[in-house]
């Protein structure tokens, strides 16, 4: 297999060219590691210039275009990523060398937070190519862990046959990790299960989901994972979305938040909207889960004030599993007028890669 290794940073001895190398060892006799060097020679691209017949674009683009998977170690400049990466990118735009091509985009760091906002230009920027971000996380100095599942992913052929995902149409638990496959790009098909005619009783489906809940996601080698919040983190290790340190905290104490506020008392109310006669409870304690989940929506409002995200600056999965429920909360009779922080992060959060409505199943039409 052969991987080109791209460094974001011109320095001679950079923290990022030596976690390249540290990739192509670890890859071992799997692979073969060959680094691209002519990003300082590309001259600055312009629409009107094809680069055909420079030599340093020619020698660019061939050795994208004859790589099996790249990895790109990429720097934060300006909170962005280095001027001359983008410049080569630009350059691979028009001419198709990373269509659908397997990448890995990485940073070199010595804190978890550092670098997420290069990777989220870089992940940006490699959408207007079409290409298949397989991992899009920093890697932390001497982590072999994350070297190895990074290899993991670009070693990933992609034809193993799918994930199926247990779901049900209006379930906010199994939408969540929906979204999260989608933004992973994993492939996965939905099974419906009926939950209005019991079907989550039957042996079959207690086999794999002893409680008889969705989501269930049934992964490629037979393994059950059970249970939202469990299944995002699982999903989600070695990744952006679920960082390190005490942001890794934070993200598990709001997973947590959601279940008790969201989840219990908004989730409930949108299922009674939706169908008013499958489930029965006695008026003072739907009117005790309308009160939490009052509290709960207005909880993360004030939370979201100053902030872009749940967690830091960037996307995690705490946003995911949030925004499930509260996006649809003035279905279940929840008021959002008051709130315009939480809509403001509602609208950001749509905007997201993978985030799509809640109606929008293309998976379930897909059969093996």
């Amino acid at each position: 297999m052969r991987i080109v290794g791209v460094c974001g940073s011109l320095a001679a001895e950079s923290s990022n060219l030596r976690l390249l190398r540290a990739i192509g060892e670890s890859a071992g006799e799997r692979a073969e590691l060959h680094h691209a060097t002519v990003l300082a020679e590309l001259p600055l691209f312009s629409p009107e210039r094809e680069g055909d017949g420079d030599p340093a674009v020619t020698a660019w683009r061939s050795a994208i275009a004859e790589a099996d998977a790249i990895v790109i170690a990429c720097p934060e400049y300006g909170h962005s990523l280095p001027g001359a990466l983008k410049n080569g990118i630009d350059w691979l735009i028009g001419s198709g060398e990373l269509y659908r091509k397997r990448v890995a985009i990485t940073a070199a760091v010595r804190h978890p937070e550092r670098g997420l906002r290069a990777l989220a230009a870089l992940r940006t920027t490699l959408g207007a190519v079409d290409a298949r971000v397989v991992w899009n996380a920093p890697i932390l100095e001497d982590d072999a862990a994350a070297i190895q599942a990074l290899l993991a992913r670009l070693f990933d052929d992609g034809d193993t046959k799918p994930a199926v995902l247990y779901d049900f149409p209006i379930s906010g638990n199994a939408w969540k990790v929906r979204t999260l496959l989608r933004r992973l790009e994993r492939p996965f098909r939905i099974e419906w299960i009926d939950l209005l005619t019991s079907a989550q009783r039957q042996p079959s489906f207690l086999a794999k989901s002893p409680a008889g809940q969705v989501p269930v996601l049934e992964l490629e080698d037979g393994t059950c994972l059970r249970d939202s919040s469990a299944i995002l983190v699982t999903l989600a290790e070695h990744t952006a979305l679920l960082p390190s340190g005490s942001a890794r905290h934070d993200v598990l104490a709001w997973l947590s938040f959601e279940q008790s506020f969201l989840a219990k008392c908004v989730g409930r109310a949108i299922f009674h909207s939706v169908y008013p006669d499958a489930v029965s409870a006695a008026p003072a304690l739907w009117d005790a889960w309308r009160r939490e989940g009052t509290q709960g929506l207005k909880t993360l409002d004030r939370h979201l004030r100053g902030r872009s995200f749940v967690v830091g600056e960037s996307f995690t999965i705490a946003d995911i599993a949030l925004f499930a429920y509260s996006h649809r909360a003035e279905l279940g009779g929840f008021d959002l007028a008051p709130l315009p922080e939480l809509r403001g992060w509602l609208a950001r959060v749509r905007d997201e890669p993978g985030v799509r409505p809640m109606e929008h199943a293309p998976e379930a039409q897909q059969r093996e």
